[in-house]
């Protein structure tokens, strides 16, 4: 069984974090402030496999939450909840999860102290190295048991992270008993959960924050975004699963990513997938092909970097304000995805190219 195979990216229009399933249990595991302020977010799995998942419990006191996803294959689930579990100073701990977006990364360090109190909140305090994107991951035992849920470092300090403790976990597993998927608020004074918007907690009086029930703002979806996931749709794939930023997309259609995106500052929007890797064999047939220029509207080029062969497409964002550079617009991006497809799998078996080191 591998551990990463039940932890995984957690992608929002804000940022990425990690999250993780507990043996016995259905729920991801994540921290709020990484799904504050959404209410369906995107989970990637080791594979770079994409699923919705609904956010159904928020305790922004102790910065955890509750994530389900229906439509994911059924997992292994290899890391514990031992309620019995002793941890000590010195005891070494791997951090598991997505730095930055990365890939899955596992890091080792020691517990430096298991009641570090801060906000007047006990965590375990590790040195191990802790970026952003882990928040919301795993810290364990070389035995899978977790330790604590990763939610922060000190940004002055190096080697310096917390956990909240898997005491605290356990007590808010136990508390939340509910099946469903509606979206939930924990009040941080009892173990009432609330389902609607309130100043103060029906069943302890306690002040509610309502920016608990908060939704970021979404802007209005521009005319390029539009002719883009209508494009994707149209292809046959889930927008909502592609987006992965404002303006940006990436995907992958079968092995190959394929990359949709604007630029800061630039009125220039880019199409662009790596499919394959430089062949070794035949190499000036494979140059003729490259630089014959028979796949307009598009392009195929070599990125000397690392050595790939990228099939790329560039329009300006006005191309999008009439009816007919719109639509011809979209039915070059669903044509962008096929061919992109049919020229890695071409350059792979024709020439016997490697798959691009950005593929699946």
């Amino acid at each position: 069984m591998k551990l990463e195979n039940s932890i995984f990216k957690i992608i929002t229009d804000s940022g990425s974090g990690t999250g993780f399933f507990l043996k016995g249990y259905d729920y991801i595991i994540t921290n709020y402030h990484v799904v504050a302020g959404f209410r369906e977010v995107i989970i990637e799995d080791n594979q770079k496999n994409r699923y919705l998942s609904k956010v159904v419990m928020v305790n922004s006191l102790v910065d955890i939450a509750f994530l389900v996803v229906k439509d994911m294959p059924i997992v292994e689930k290899i890391i514990e909840l031992n309620p019995n579990l002793h941890i000590e100073t010195t005891q070494e701990v791997n951090i598991a999860g997505y730095p930055f977006g990365m890939p899955f990364v596992i890091t080792n360090g020691i517990i430096s102290s298991t009641k570090q109190i801060m906000d007047n909140r006990y965590y375990i305090q590790t040195d191990a190295a802790i970026n952003s994107g882990n928040s919301g991951g795993p810290m364990i035992d070389e035995d899978n048991n977790l330790v604590a849920v990763v939610n922060s470092k000190f940004t002055e300090a190096d080697n310096v992270g917390f956990g909240i403790p898997f005491s605290d976990i356990q007590s808010e597993l136990d508390n939340f008993t509910f099946k469903d998927e509606v979206y939930r608020v924990k009040c941080i004074s009892c173990n009432n959960y609330l389902e609607k918007r309130v100043k103060f907690c029906d069943k302890c009086g306690k002040d509610i924050n309502e920016k608990l029930f908060n939704t970021v703002e979404k802007e209005e979806d521009s005319q390029l975004t539009k002719v883009v996931e209508k494009a994707i749709a149209n292809y046959g794939l889930n927008p909502k699963l592609c987006r992965v930023g404002k303006e940006f997309w990436e995907f992958y259609p079968k092995s190959n990513v394929i990359r949709f995106f604007t630029t800061n500052g630039e009125d220039s929007f880019y199409a662009n997938s790596p499919i394959c890797s430089v062949p070794k064999e035949n190499i000036e047939e494979a140059l003729k092909i490259i630089n014959g220029n028979k796949v307009k509207p598009f392009n195929l080029g070599i990125y000397a970097k690392n050595n790939t062969i990228c099939l790329y497409y560039r329009i300006f964002q006005f191309d999008v304000t009439n009816d007919v550079s719109r639509d011809e617009v979209m039915h070059n991006l669903e044509l962008f995805i096929s061919k992109s497809i049919k020229l890695s799998e071409y350059f792979i078996q024709k020439f016997n190219a490697d798959v691009a080191i950005e593929s699946k």
